[in-house]
């Protein structure tokens, strides 16, 4: 009934929430806009240019017993029931290589990718348009060698790269341009490469589409070490030295080919009516292309980096046949976040910064002051910096300096007394935290009217215009004063401004994670010979981070 305009049905449950007014008779009545109904709930025309294309995506009704409600709801269920599968394929490969008796090697490889087929509601009629699409993707290849230099003392080179891919695929999604659904070629162009099957989403009913389907996250983390190992008397010295990088790619086009919902808001009886439901009244909008929002994203990406390297020196030393010392320090520095173009913005918060607007804000105080603040203390201070020449890390980063100690102690040939102290850092890197890009991605949206729905944007003019050449989704996005269509990202250009008036949550530039103080003290005792007892206390003091800061 519904796709035919005839809404009856809902007006018997309940014509408050379910009667559908005709935008095209809007008129001013006082101060209010108001409709006129349609006739017995019936008789919605279809002027949507892309309603005939995304109507039969919503596949028939085939009522399963005991889920419909009055009004129409669980109407569909999926032959056989929303299937939730997923393709797991793995692959692990290991080789050793003897090179002579003093030299090894061995690399090693792997690579996994696992995608989500299930929960495809328009399985029936486009197949693959909604299934889950989550891909993850691990891959990863290392190697070592070794070389005994001499009888007491062992070289250990080693590399490794692993990367992990998340994101959604649906290749269903991406078959269709604008074009093809009944919406103007220039949205074909903006998205250009980026082109999928417009987000449709209907008060009451399940939306179709979403954002462009891609990996939207690439996290990379590339090693290289050298360590060493001394035997020197009763000494066992291992030194060494690690340099890593952390790489995080952040992409996704989100609704690069638009997103257009509808609802009640221009399909009720008044500006000001509350009773109104999405459902039926959303579906009535949808036919006659009035929607409520339409949006189109412009996003840019992050390619982010961190530096980390570590030197290390450790000494376990036999003090006596019963006694064993061990003791190290490792330094460790971890540089702050860069992005490769400076696209985001700098941690802290630079209170003392003066504003655009600081002059005049404080000149109009000082003419009309509040008797609890004199004129000379009212300060209009503080603003952000963005990445770039003077900030190229989000944070200053850190050096660490981590000492270790521990003592084992064999009382007799069965009873083993342990006991150790370290401190250990947290991290901070772009794989687990990446700083704000405001300003480098920007949607663009369409007011659709200015007066509650007297008029129309897109070249509709006057509600009573509503025709189906003549309608929002005609032209959704029409030609500005300008000569634009969309919002272009404005990026850092906003510069110190670009939070004020914004709330702002933000990191100190001095940030340190946190540090751990681990002690653990056990003993060990076997009991006959299969029998092995290990009984310890442990011990962590965290300390005190520097939190991030609301404004």
């Amino acid at each position: 009934m519904w796709r035919q305009g005839d809404f009856s049905d809902l007006a018997a449950l309940d014509p408050v929430k379910y009667t559908v007014y005709d935008p095209r008779s809007a008129r001013r009545v006082g101060d209010r806009v108001v409709r006129d109904p349609f006739p017995g709930n019936r008789g919605v025309p279809v002027l949507n240019p892309a309603y005939r294309f995304y109507e039969p995506i919503y596949p028939l009704p085939n009522d399963p017993p005991g889920l419909v409600s009055p009004e129409g709801n669980n109407n569909y269920l999926v032959p056989g029931g929303l299937r939730q599968n997923w393709d797991v394929k793995s692959l692990i490969n290991r080789i050793d290589y003897n090179i002579s008796d003093r030299r090894r090697v061995y690399g090693r490889w792997y690579w996994d990718d696992s995608f989500e087929h299930g929960a495809d509601w328009s399985i029936e009629t486009v197949p693959g348009l909604h299934i889950g699409g989550l891909t993850r993707i691990n891959k990863g290849a290392g190697g070592r060698y070794l070389w005994t230099l001499s009888t007491a003392t062992v070289l250990d080179l080693g590399v490794s790269f692993t990367r992990f891919n998340e994101g959604n695929l649906r290749p269903a999604q991406t078959r269709f341009k604008p074009s093809e659904v009944g919406l103007p070629a220039y949205l074909d162009a903006k998205a250009g490469d980026y082109h999928t099957l417009p987000t449709l989403n209907v008060g009451g009913m399940t939306g179709i589409s979403g954002a462009y389907p891609t990996i939207t996250g690439r996290g990379s983390v590339g090693e290289v070490a050298a360590a060493m190992t001394t035997i020197r008397g009763s000494h066992s010295i291992k030194y060494g030295w690690q340099e890593r990088r952390y790489w995080f790619t952040s992409a996704g086009p989100g609704f690069s080919s638009g997103s257009f919902t509808f609802n009640q808001t221009y399909l009720r009886a008044a500006d000001n009516t509350t009773t109104a439901a999405d459902l039926g009244l959303g579906w009535a909008a949808f036919m006659m292309g009035v929607p409520s929002v339409t949006t189109i994203d412009a996003n840019d990406s992050g390619f982010w980096s961190t530096r980390f390297r570590a030197l290390y020196l450790h000494d376990d030393v036999r003090l006596t046949s019963r006694l064993r010392l061990s003791a190290g320090l490792r330094y460790e520095r971890e540089g702050g976040i860069t992005e490769r173009f400076g696209r985001g913005v700098a941690g802290g918060f630079a209170f003392d910064a003066r504003l655009p607007f600081s002059d005049a804000a404080e000149a109009a105080y000082a003419r009309s002051p509040l008797p609890e603040l004199a004129a000379a203390q009212f300060k209009v201070l503080g603003g952000t910096e963005y990445l770039g020449s003077q900030r190229k890390t989000f944070t200053d980063g850190t050096h660490q300096v981590l000492p270790r100690v521990g003592v084992v102690y064999q009382i007799n040939q069965k009873t083993v007394l342990r006991t150790g102290y370290g401190w250990y850092y947290d991290t901070l890197n772009a794989n687990n935290t990446r700083p704000n890009q405001l300003g480098y991605s920007l949607p663009t949206s369409t007011p659709i009217t200015n007066d509650n729905g007297l008029t129309f944007c897109c070249g509709v003019g006057a509600a009573g215009g509503l025709a189906a050449g003549r309608n929002p989704m005609v032209d959704p996005f029409p030609v500005r004063a300008d000569g634009s269509r969309f919002d272009a990202p404005y990026g850092n250009s906003l510069g110190s401004i670009a939070f004020a008036g914004r709330g702002l949550t933000f990191m100190p530039q001095d940030f340190r994670p946190a540090r751990q103080q681990r002690w653990r003290v056990g003993v060990q005792r076997q009991f006959g010979t299969n029998i092995l007892l290990d009984v310890s206390y442990n011990t962590t003091d965290r300390s005190r981070t520097f939190p991030s800061t609301s404004r």
